[in-house]
């Protein structure tokens, strides 16, 4: 018995697995393919009866209750419908007394795939391989219940004699095929989805407004554009395109031409997606603008660069016409707005008048009283003294000393009469540079030697350095200007260093001829250090300060260092000292 039901189950999975290759061909949602569904699985039943295990006249087992809940479970109401009518006609057709029993258990065996369908809310490739033994046990279960409908008491006699070899064969039958089933049923419905997202990808791709490119990132080849694509560049087929590159489709132009098309697509594989204007080609050779963005992307297991293209050329059109427009606006607001600038400038120039005017009174009524300060101090050291001189009864030492104080007296007011002089031509214009062959260790000797006397009076340490040897120290330049520069400053350093050193030097860096004066006085404040360089303006104006001076010496200095064709600048903090630096070109004397 066993190997008779194998014999009919063997031909069931064999006529089940050519029905697998049958429906790869047709769309598992057509009516049709249900109603072509019922015809096969119908038939497969019925050739199961054709070759049926016989218990005896009338009374026939075979796999028919499994492929009718196949049936019901993969194909649904119509299709279970379909295999039902047909078998049962066929098993009426036969007829004998198992007839009625034979054509109960189908239905059973229909209407429980039906149900296992509406259970995995009609996934049933969804349903796990426990799911289609379960099914399996439950069919065989119901075929040997339905043997109850048999003359009594046949059907027990029946039951008991087919249950062993029944549940050993046709279980495991059920599910062999389920799970062929179902597989190819999940096979099937991959591939639909596959075939109906690459349906909805090429409708949209090609219904799109833009022009899509897809390029091979590695070879930047075009392998696949759009319908818009062959629109926008003129083209009849897509094999005039595909293969070329982005650059055939670009105007050729600097700024546009392949090189640069061959860039930009490689710069979106480094650093990312890239949005840019471009000046493209059609087939025709006439040119028109686009926005192109590009990005890498990953189709079929390829990498790409995905480019869309829309056409720009209306909105470049509108914006050149725009631009034009603006231009004509801008020329008349520049009108209006070149008369509003000149009253303003107006206006400006006379609050700038105004505050210069009264700048320039503050300046004068300052300087003004610290010249009379200047001038009159040493006036009436010579006055005073002079005075002094004409009693008799001096002694010749104190002669000496007060014609000492008259003498000293003299050089500062014949100093300050030489800074106002100096000072006025330059304001002028009149003061020229006169060049001669400068020894400057030999002048950087003698000023040591002369401001000595007053540095040790003050008990300061006053050195000096040179920077060259005596054959290349002999330079071309304004021997009297560059002495006084120097000069100004050892006395600014003399005058407000209390205690320390004084230094001076020069070296050569280049061609330029640094020079400095350093010393360990009072510093200069920051808020200061252009201030002190200005004409007619002093750090401190106060007629009543301590220190002597007109305070012109760096406006003089600073005049003189900028007609040698260099620069002076300071470094300073107060309480602690200052160096002040000047610059003049290396000119030897050959």
């Amino acid at each position: 018995m066993i190997v008779d039901l194998l014999h009919n189950a063997t031909l069931l999975i064999s006529l089940s697995v050519f029905y697998s290759l049958l429906v790869r061909f047709k769309p598992s949602k057509s009516i049709y393919f249900k109603i072509y569904s019922g015809i096969l699985f119908g038939l497969i039943a019925v050739i199961g009866m054709r070759m049926p295990l016989h218990h005896q006249q009338g009374i026939i087992y075979d796999g028919r209750s499994i492929i009718l809940s196949l049936a019901g479970l993969f194909g649904g109401g119509i299709t279970a419908t379909i295999a039902i009518v047909l078998a049962e006609i066929y098993r009426w057709h036969i007829g004998g007394i198992g007839v009625l029993a034979g054509s109960v258990s189908m239905l059973i065996s229909a209407m429980i795939g039906l149900v296992i369908r509406r259970i995995s809310k009609n996934n049933p490739e969804n349903l796990s391989v426990l799911s289609f033994l379960g099914m399996g046990i439950v069919v065989t279960l119901g075929m040997l219940l339905s043997q109850l409908l048999l003359p009594w008491p046949l059907g027990i006699q029946i039951i008991n004699q087919i249950w062993f070899p029944v549940m050993v064969v046709f279980v495991p039958v059920s599910f062999v095929v389920g799970v062929l089933l179902g597989s190819e049923e999940r096979r099937i419905k991959a591939e639909l989805k596959t075939i109906e997202s690459e349906r909805k990808f090429r409708e949209i791709f090609n219904s799109t407004s833009e022009a899509i490119f897809i390029h091979d990132a590695k070879t930047n080849r075009i392998i696949d554009l759009n319908e818009r694509t062959l629109r926008m560049y003129g083209y009849f087929n897509k094999e005039e395109i595909i293969n070329g590159n982005i650059g055939d489709l670009s105007a050729g132009e600097p700024h546009y031409t392949e090189e640069l098309a061959q860039k930009k697509m490689r710069k979106t594989i480094t650093d990312g997606p890239q949005s840019f204007y471009w000046h493209a080609k059609k087939k025709n050779g006439e040119t028109f603008w686009i926005e192109l963005s590009i990005r890498q992307t990953i189709i079929d297991e390829q990498d790409c660069l995905i480019a869309v293209a829309r056409d720009i050329t209306v909105r470049m059109q509108a914006l050149v016409k725009l631009k034009k427009k603006n231009e004509e606006y801008e020329t008349l607001n520049e009108e209006l707005s070149e008369s509003l600038s000149k009253i303003q400038l107006i206006n400006e120039e006379l609050e700038q008048a105004k505050i210069k005017a009264e700048e320039s009174d503050r300046l004068k009524s300052a300087f003004l009283a610290n010249m009379s300060h200047e001038i009159r101090t040493p006036m009436n050291g010579i006055l005073g003294f002079a005075n002094l001189l004409e009693d008799p009864e001096l002694t010749e030492d104190l002669q000496q000393q007060y014609i000492s104080i008259i003498r000293e007296s003299g050089d500062r007011l014949l100093n300050i009469i030489n800074d106002l002089i100096n000072i006025s031509k330059i304001e002028v214009g009149e003061m020229i540079v006169k060049t001669d062959p400068v020894h400057l260790n030999l002048l950087f000797d003698s000023l040591h030697t002369f401001f000595t006397p007053e540095a040790e009076k003050k008990n300061l340490c006053f050195t000096h350095s040179v920077g060259l040897s005596k054959e290349e120290c002999v330079i071309i330049s304004d021997k009297t200007k560059l002495t006084q520069i120097i000069s100004n400053l050892i006395k600014n350093a003399l005058k407000f260093t209390k205690k320390g050193t004084v230094e001076f030097g020069y070296s050569l860096s280049d061609s330029t001829l640094e020079f400095y004066v350093k010393d360990t006085g009072i510093g200069v404040d920051p808020e200061l250090y252009e201030k002190i360089f200005e004409r007619f303006r002093q750090a401190n104006l106060n007629p009543t300060r301590s220190e002597e001076g007109a305070g012109l010496g760096l406006s003089i200095s600073k005049a003189y260092v900028e007609m040698l064709g260099g620069r002076i600048w300071l470094e300073s903090e107060c309480g602690k000292g200052s160096v002040f630096y000047f610059t003049i070109p290396y000119i030897q004397n050959n």
